[in-house]
């Protein structure tokens, strides 16, 4: 739900002519009869009755005036009239309509209130006038008036008044005015208003209207400044509309000072219960930019729906578009999109039975590259042009099956299979060389290497075509000892292809000479490709030992288990692989596989209690929504609760214990009976090749579902080093939350080690109401920070505070920012400034 909207006019004429109708209105009213003294008159009884004018009353004591229509209610009064009820120390009521009320002073109508010290009443009209009034409007409109003066049901109209959402005794922000009219469950428009922060004042505007609707009100937002680098001052005014039940639209209008002016649009729908959608986009002329002179049109559009269907399928449309690379660096914020530049367009509906699963998916994907110069065919001069391989399927239908006992006997079968057809097209980049000096083709020797002229050819490369591919599995798995597990299987894949590659030869010039560079290109030869596999695996024997720990707080039982591991995969080679136009897994071969694969593996079990089911979200201060939906509410979440106690005093019996893997550790290696499998120089500095693999080690730690430790480590046996090792871990408490990243990996002839650094922490503190997180990464060998986020969230039951400051820097990219905002419930967000 987007937040309520607020709408700024400076201009104050309609408001002087809106005073003098409202003036104009009440003169017309008749005035109330003089009062008639009272005289003395025995006291009626008290307790609840009913009084002319059809009114129910109730009071302590209740006098009626001898020789008139007026009645004295005393002692804890109250009068009942319609939807309306009066409360006050004392109250007169005259000619059935007429009320004066003193002292502690209550007026309540469909769910508002206000209360004061003197209140005169029309009950016949219902209106009247509060001297001293504090009271709430619905939804969450709260205001301390000099007088309120509540006209009909739904306005009331307030002068000399603090206006607020906030509940806090001096509130944390308010809105001092000097005339307020509050159309309930409309709008109130407000005059003289300064924004007050606790009792400070901070800015003034003349005139504002504030939405005072339950439901979702249609107006201008307030605006938010920002700074960029290159594109200048920012300005940007948001529009909100609300379409429908289900349906809003909010339209942006900013303007840089450099780039111009810009339009955004963000429409969100709900089209039922199961399903839900978003379409985001923004269109600018950019004046910095340029393209043949003219500004750049440059553009993003996204497209996400995800929506269940009655009979089992689940659809999800995430769908994008963007202008050129370099708009990501110049519009985006979010890390992932500018140092990912993938146009992702995918609209897939999926189901899955109870063994099988059947997916229909329909892809673009789009690599966007940097601008660089190349040469074409038949042009003698170079274009600096931006390019971008596309791939698509148009559809792609899957059909999977888990593994699945064949009847009674002891063989699973499991499969892969789908038909798809598929689009390409790519640039395929060739740059021969030619030296001068020697009058040959290829690099320069040294110290004439400088002298190298290069040129890059781009040949374009577009394939067209249907692939159908099968791939089963038949497993038998078997244990003919507790300790020993043998599991064999044997697979065959089978797939098609309309369209296949191949490699020729073209004619290219360097500096004046002419050379040949091998190039791909797609003919219209269909491909058949049939291939089979074997596997054996053999765990076991496995040893293990079990340790009785009942006086241990974390588990009174614990289960150590080694596993010795022997895998032997044979899989059959293709001969015209390279025929083979790649897109995905489906197409990627290993060739031809003889090899064996042993290892060993310890692992460490707990008995600890059954993970409880997520509780629903229970009591808390209810705080504002960060980032992007400002002025909705949650609530704060709560503690985690401890052992529960049902009515009646008995306990709840204790969670049913299972075995968890809280540890493990496995050390493999590989050895190839026909390919070497590790390449390269070893410590000496001389060429060698072994068919034995490096020795690769897994290590994992996870006592808690919140708590993770994992070690990989690779150690090269030509180099005698290891040849790569990281460590990652997550730790995440009730108040605190820390991830990292370590990656070392070793430099080979003399170059450097290479050691990154990812790291991210968050504490919450003050009852969740703040929350204070980093994250970045560090380059050990250039001793910097590529990137880096502070920011730091305060929120509350009325007002949030973000402030947020980055910086990244990269070869392709250097951008650093600030931010501030602040949300006020009920009005959104009131500054957003960013540079």
């Amino acid at each position: 739900m987007k937040p309520r909207a607020t709408t700024l006019f400076p201009r104050l004429l309609p408001v002087v002519l809106l005073v003098y109708l409202t003036t104009a209105s009440m003169a017309a009213e008749p005035a109330p009869p003089r009062r008639t003294p009272a005289t003395e008159a025995s006291p009626a009884p008290g307790g609840p009755g009913k009084l002319p004018g059809d009114v129910a009353v109730e009071a302590l004591r209740i006098r009626e005036v001898p020789g008139s229509d007026e009645y004295v209610l005393e002692g804890a009064a109250t009068i009942r009239s319609g939807h309306s009820r009066i409360e006050a120390d004392r109250i007169t009521y005259r000619s059935g309509r007429w009320i004066e009320a003193e002292g502690n002073v209550l007026i309540v109508w469909a769910g508002n209130r206000i209360s004061g010290s003197r209140m005169e009443y029309d009950l016949k009209e219902e209106h009247g006038t509060i001297q001293d009034a504090i009271g709430q409007v619905e939804p969450e409109f709260f205001f301390v008036a000099k007088t309120a003066e509540k006209i009909g049901q739904d306005l009331v109209v307030l002068k000399t008044a603090i206006v607020t959402t906030c509940t806090q005794p001096v509130p944390y922000w308010s809105l001092a005015v000097s005339t307020a009219r509050i159309r309930i469950d409309g709008y109130a428009h407000l005059w003289n208003l300064r924004l007050r922060t606790g009792r400070a004042p901070v800015f003034y505007l003349p005139y504002l209207i504030w939405p005072v609707k339950k439901d979702r009100a249609a107006g201008l937002l307030l605006p938010s400044l920002g700074t960029s680098q290159d594109r200048g001052k920012l300005f940007s005014v948001p529009l909100y509309l609300p379409l429908g039940p289900s349906v809003d639209l909010t339209l942006t209008a900013e303007r840089y000072s450099l780039a111009g002016l810009g339009w955004g649009a963000d429409l969100g729908f709900v089209p039922n219960r199961k399903g839900s959608g978003r379409f985001t986009g923004f269109y600018i002329q950019d004046q910095v930019s340029s393209d043949q002179g003219e500004p750049a049109q440059r553009y993003r559009a996204t497209y996400t729906e995800t929506q269940q269907f009655e009979n089992g399928f689940r659809m999800v449309a995430d769908i994008n578009q963007v202008s050129d690379f370099r708009y990501f660096t110049d519009y985006e914020r979010d890390l992932k999109l500018v140092s990912t530049p993938t146009i992702l367009a995918r609209v897939e509906f999926s189901r899955n039975g109870s063994w099988t699963s059947v997916n229909v998916r329909e892809l673009r994907r789009e690599q966007l590259r940097q601008p660089q110069p190349f040469y074409v065919e038949g042009q003698a001069s170079p274009s600096q042009v931006e390019t971008s391989a596309v791939q698509e399927t148009l559809p792609e239908i899957e059909w999977r099956g888990r593994s699945h006992r064949l009847g009674k006997t002891p063989f699973y079968l499991s499969f892969e299979s789908s038909a798809a057809w598929i689009r390409q097209s790519d640039l395929q980049f060739r740059t021969p060389s030619y030296c001068p000096v020697t009058l040959e083709f290829g690099d320069c020797p040294y110290p004439d290497s400088d002298q190298t002229v290069r040129h890059t050819y781009a040949f374009p490369l577009v394939s067209d075509y249907y692939r159908a591919d099968m791939f089963p599995t038949i497993s038998a798995p078997v244990s003919p000892f507790p300790w020993l597990d043998i599991t064999p299987s044997v697979n065959t894949r089978t797939t098609f292809y309309s369209q296949s590659q191949s490699t020729r030869s073209r004619d290219v010039e360097v500096a004046g000479q002419t050379t040949t560079t091998a190039v791909q290109e797609i003919d219209d030869r269909s491909l058949g490709r049939f291939v089979s596999g074997a596997t054996v695996e053999i765990v076991g024997p496995k040893i293990f030992r079990i340790f009785e720990r009942p006086d241990n707080p974390f588990s009174s039982r614990y289960k150590h288990v080694i596993e010795p591991r022997i895998e032997y995969v044979y899989q059959q080679s293709f001969d015209r692989n390279d025929e083979i136009i790649p897109y995905d897994n489906v197409d990627s071969s290993r060739g031809a596989t003889n090899q064996l694969t042993y290892g060993v593996r310890t692992r460490l079990f707990a008995a600890r209690p059954r993970a409880k089911p997520a509780e629903p979200a229970g009591g808390g201060e209810a705080v504002l929504l960060p980032e992007g939906t400002s002025g909705e509410v949650k609530k704060a979440e709560p503690a985690p609760p401890g052992t529960a106690t049902p009515p009646g005093g008995a306990p709840t019996p204790p969670a049913p214990v299972e075995p968890v893997e809280i540890a493990s550790l496995e050390v493999s290696q590989s050895r190839s009976f026909g390919t070497d499998l590790s390449t390269g120089f070893s410590s000496a500095g001389v060429s060698e090749s072994s068919r034995f693999s490096s020795i690769d080690t897994v290590g994992r730690f996870n006592p808690k579902p919140n708590t993770s430790l994992d070690l990989r480590t690779s150690y090269d046996i030509l180099q005698k080093q290891f040849s790569s090792v990281s460590l990652s871990g997550n730790l995440r408490g009730q108040l605190t939350r820390t991830g990292f990243s370590l990656v070392r990996t070793a430099g080979s002839l003399g170059a450097s080690n290479q050691t990154q650094l990812r790291m991210a922490a968050g504490v919450t503190l003050f009852g969740r109401k703040l929350k204070v997180d980093v994250d970045g990464s560090y380059n050990a060998q250039l001793r910097q920070f590529p990137d880096q986020r502070w920011r730091a969230e305060y929120y509350t039951q009325c007002c949030g505070f973000l402030m947020e400051w980055f910086q990244r820097d990269f070869v392709s990219n250097s951008r650093g920012e600030f931010r501030f905002t602040v949300d006020l419930r009920g009005i959104g967000k009131l500054l957003d400034v960013h540079q």
